[in-house]
C-alpha cells in the first residue's frame, strides 16, 4: 500500500489517456470513454449541435437500418393519397345512378360526356395496387427476420434498386393522373369527383417528393450518379432554374388538357369556342418551347461561363410569358371563360402565371451574380 496516498491529486499530474475513435458517428462508444467536460467530449458535444453532422449520422444509421430511412415519410404520404383515391373511386360506383340523374338535369357540369369504363376501372385497380405496394414496402422496412439483408440491399441510401422502384412509381402515378383527371375520367369534367382529382395529383407529387429524398440521400453518400451531380450543380448556380421547370410543367399540363378538350369538343352538350382553344394551344406550346430554350441556355451559361448578356434576353422572354399568362388567366378562367372550373387546364394556367411571376425575383439575384462575375 502507498504510505502517502493523495486523496486529491492535481489534475495536471494525471497522464492523458489515448482514445482511438474509429467512427465519430458511433456516439454510444465515444461517450462511454469521454465525458462532456473532456476535450473529446467537448468536440462531440459541439458536433452534436451541428445540423449537418446530425443529418450525416442519421444517414449513416439508415444505411445500416432501413427502418430509419428518410423515404418512409414519402411512402406513407403515397399510401394516404391512394387510400383516398381508392375509397372515392369505390364510392363512385355505388352512387353512379344518382350521379347520372344529376347530370341529366344539368346540375353538376356544363359540359357532359360519357365516362370511359376502362378509366373508371383503371382508377380503382391502380389505386388498390398502389395501396398494396406501399403496405409491402413499408412492411419490409421493419422486417428483421425473413430477408433483412435483401431489403437492406434494395432500400439503403443510394440504392439503384430503390431508384428503379421509385421511377416505376412515378410513371404509374403519372398514368393515374391522366386516368383520373382527364375530361372523360371520374375526376375530370365528366365526374367532377374532386377527391379523386386532388388525391391523384397528391399521389403523383408524393412520388416525386420521395424520389427527391432518395436523390438527396444518394448525393450525400457520394454515390456516383452523374445526372444527380450535374443537376444539383445546375440548380444551385442558376436560381431561376426551378421556376422555369415549374412553369414548363404547368404549361405542359395546360397544353395537354386543352388538346384533349379540342379533340373531344364534338362530344360536349354545349359548344366550345374552337378559336379560343386554338389560341390557347398555340400559346401554351410556345411557352413550353420558351421554357426549354431558357433552361438550355442557362445550363450552357452555368457550365461554359459564356454569353454574359444572356440574362437580358432571359428577362425579355420572362416579361412576354408574364404578360401572356396574365392575359390568359383573366380572359379564360373568369366567368363564362373557356376553363372557368376546377380542372387541369384551370390550375395549369394559374400555376404558370404564379411561377412566371416568382421567377422575376430569382432573376434579379442571378443578374447581380452575373454582374459581379464580369
Amino acid at each position: 500500500p502507498n504510505p502517502n496516498p493523495n486523496p486529491n491529486p492535481n489534475p495536471e499530474h494525471i497522464m492523458p489517456t489515448r482514445i482511438c475513435i474509429k467512427n465519430l458517428n458511433d456516439e454510444a462508444n465515444i461517450l462511454s470513454v469521454a465525458s462532456p467536460t473532456s476535450p473529446v467530449g467537448s468536440i462531440i458535444s459541439s458536433q452534436n449541435q451541428n445540423p449537418s453532422f446530425r443529418r450525416g449520422r442519421m444517414q449513416s444509421l439508415s444505411s445500416r437500418d432501413i427502418s430509419a430511412s428518410s423515404r418512409l415519410s414519402g411512402y406513407l404520404f403515397i399510401f394516404t393519397a391512394y387510400v383516398v383515391l381508392f375509397v372515392s373511386s369505390f364510392k363512385y360506383e355505388s352512387i353512379e345512378d344518382k350521379f347520372t340523374d344529376a347530370l341529366a338535369q344539368d346540375v353538376v357540369a356544363e359540359h357532359v360526356i360519357d365516362i370511359k369504363e376502362w378509366k373508371r376501372l383503371s382508377a380503382m385497380v391502380g389505386s388498390a395496387s398502389f395501396v398494396g405496394l406501399m403496405v409491402l414496402i413499408v412492411g419490409v422496412h421493419f422486417d428483421t427476420m425473413i430477408a433483412r439483408k435483401l431489403w437492406l440491399k434494395i432500400f439503403r441510401d443510394g440504392s439503384m434498386g430503390e431508384a428503379i422502384i421509385l421511377t416505376i412509381l412515378n410513371l404509374g402515378a403519372l398514368f393515374m393522373v391522366y386516368v383520373c383527371t382527364s375530361i372523360n375520367g371520374i375526376g375530370g369534367f365528366a365526374g367532377t369527383n374532386y377527391n379523386v382529382y386532388f388525391s391523384s395529383w397528391l399521389g403523383f407529387f408524393a412520388c416525386v417528393y420521395t424520389f427527391g429524398l432518395w436523390n438527396t440521400a444518394a448525393s450525400q453518400r457520394n454515390v456516383n450518379i452523374t445526372f444527380s451531380l450535374r443537376y444539383s450543380t445546375f440548380v444551385t448556380q442558376r436560381k431561376t432554374v426551378k421556376g422555369w421547370i415549374w412553369t414548363m410543367f404547368f404549361s405542359l399540363v395546360t397544353f395537354f388538357s386543352l388538346l384533349e378538350m379540342f379533340l373531344l369538343s364534338e362530344n360536349f352538350d354545349k359548344p366550345v369556342g374552337e378559336n379560343q382553344l386554338a389560341i390557347m394551344l398555340l400559346c401554351s406550346s410556345g411557352c413550353v418551347f420558351c421554357c426549354l430554350l431558357v433552361l438550355f441556355m442557362n445550363a450552357l451559361c452555368s457550365w461554359c461561363q459564356c454569353l454574359c448578356h444572356w440574362h437580358k434576353i432571359e428577362l425579355v422572354i420572362l416579361v412576354i410569358l408574364i404578360g401572356f399568362w396574365t392575359w390568359a388567366v383573366f380572359r379564360f378562367t373568369g366567368i363564362n371563360g373557356l376553363v372557368n372550373g376546377p380542372g387541369n387546364s384551370y390550375f395549369g394556367a394559374w400555376g404558370s402565371f404564379a411561377c412566371s411571376i416568382s421567377i422575376f425575383g430569382s432573376w434579379k439575384a442571378d443578374y447581380k451574380n452575373d454582374v459581379m462575375m464580369v
